[in-house]
């Protein structure tokens, strides 16, 4: 739009988002302009994963290409996020100096991997966050991990996390 923000209303754009970022495009804006489903009915009414979806997850920001922008989910949720396997899981994965508001993650499964020596940084709104701003965002999803989980975010650093609720597993 003219703001520079990438308009995102639909799962390919939120896909098309992560890959430009983790692509390297670091400082890029995005806002959602729907909700969004990635995949639908991802979790059982008791919390529990339902099947196994068709579309995995990837997350926005990598260890190697952080995310660093803005992101401005407009009060939509995005939901069915599906991930079982990796570090830095969350609907973002690594971000540093970025802004991330307005969003909730719903009915989503969000499961890291990790041993005696690794973490799997794992949260329902981003994995691992350093000197960032998170601000009125919730979680309604199942995240899991090794060590550093956590409803918004699974480990932070210099960061700022406000107005911002779980309701997960």
């Amino acid at each position: 739009n003219s703001d520079g923000y990438y308009e995102i209303g639909n799962a390919g754009q939120l896909y098309w988002f992560a890959d430009l970022v983790n692509g390297g495009t670091a400082t890029a804006k995005g806002e959602l302009t729907a909700d969004i489903v990635v995949n639908e009915n991802v979790l059982n009414n008791d919390g529990t994963l339902n099947g196994t979806p068709s579309h995995v997850w990837t997350p926005i920001g990598t260890e190697t290409n952080m995310f660093k922008g803005t992101f401005n989910g407009n009060n939509h949720t995005i939901s069915g996020l599906y991930t079982d396997y990796g570090y830095y899981i969350g609907l973002f994965g690594y971000a540093s100096n970025a802004t991330i508001s307005n969003v909730g993650v719903v009915d989503s499964y969000l499961s890291g991997s990790g041993n005696y020596a690794t973490s799997s940084y794992t949260g329902g709104i981003c994995g691992y966050a350093v000197s960032t701003t998170i601000n009125l965002c919730y979680n309604e999803s199942f995240v899991h991990g090794y060590t550093n989980i956590g409803g918004i975010c699974g480990y932070i650093w210099n960061t700022t996390i406000s107005n911002c609720y779980n309701m997960g597993a």
